[in-house]
């Protein structure tokens, strides 16, 4: 089976070194470092964001990104559809198939903010706004 990975190589334009690997670039926000040195002394950007320097609009944006929702709100209903066929009812939906489909999205996202609560947290502590 073959996979599609995206990823990104980012050279330093002064020496040519690789900076940086990056497997799914994304057009989204990214929380990081916003800048970083090369070996040649020269200081690049990275194209991410410290927390703090968002506004409070990125915030939200952040937390809720509007292709993620349509593609996990849209799971419930197609495992309704696979349930109902599966078990040959007459129903356009299936009870059992909606509520995995909820589980499912609620997993998801967990996971998500868990993961950007983690990015934020430590975008916090490098700039110094996080008291430990």
């Amino acid at each position: 089976m073959w996979f599609l990975v995206r990823y990104q190589i980012s050279r330093c334009p002064n020496c040519q070194r690789i900076l940086r690997i990056e497997l799914d670039p994304t057009d989204g926000l990214r929380i990081g470092k916003e800048g970083q040195r090369c070996k040649c002394g020269q200081m690049l950007s990275t194209g991410r964001y410290e927390w703090e320097h968002l506004s409070a609009q990125e915030h939200r944006q952040y937390f809720h990104p509007v292709r993620t929702a349509i593609v996990l709100l849209s799971v419930p209903l197609l495992m309704s559809f696979t349930f109902a066929r599966l078990t040959e009812s007459q129903a356009i939906f299936n009870l059992n198939g909606l509520s995995t489909g909820l589980w499912f999205v609620l997993i998801c996202y967990a996971i998500s903010w868990a993961g950007k609560g983690l990015s934020i947290w430590l975008s916090l502590r490098r700039t110094g706004k996080l008291r430990t």
